[in-house]
């Protein structure tokens, strides 16, 4: 399962909206010598998400976002494989018609059908919170030191 930290920002109707650190995108070795230092190329702006309060979080709570196994992959391909086939066909199709200038028109075709095909995926995802829960939070797991009083 992968996981990041969040910061819970407000609760509403069974639902919490919750912002993760615009760094957490990377594996935290970007200030590190040897990084890849990926994290420096990401958008560097808060991530937004609306998220099903199963742990009855609060304002101001630190949450931890999971994604199930294999969900970022399964994302992944669907979002790069998706156009880029469509794109494919759309040129081998536009080449079988009548040649390079119905090839190039056909990938073009292809590739926008691919992102709206996507776009429109990605609004419903967003209205039916029950298909999102790529997503589930859980309470933070405080693993700090604890001092003990010696007597």
């Amino acid at each position: 399962m992968s996981q990041c930290s969040a910061r819970v920002l407000s609760v509403d109707a069974g639902h919490v909206w919750v912002e993760t650190d615009p760094r957490a995108a990377g594996c935290g070795n970007c200030d590190q010598p040897g990084g890849c230092h990926s994290g420096f190329f990401s958008e560097q702006t808060q991530r937004r998400y609306r998220v099903e309060n199963t742990i009855d979080a609060m304002a101001g709570d630190e949450v931890q976002l999971v994604t199930a196994d294999g969900a970022l992959l399964k994302s992944a391909l669907l979002a790069y494989g998706l156009p880029v086939a469509l794109l494919v066909l759309g040129a081998a199709i536009g080449q079988s018609l009548d040649g390079d200038l119905w090839a190039i028109n056909g990938a073009l075709l292809g590739l926008i059908l691919g992102i709206v095909i996507l776009r429109k995926a990605e609004l419903r995802t967003l209205e039916n919170t029950r298909k999102a829960p790529i997503l589930v939070i859980k309470k933070m797991d405080l693993t700090t030191c604890q001092f003990q009083e010696q007597k």
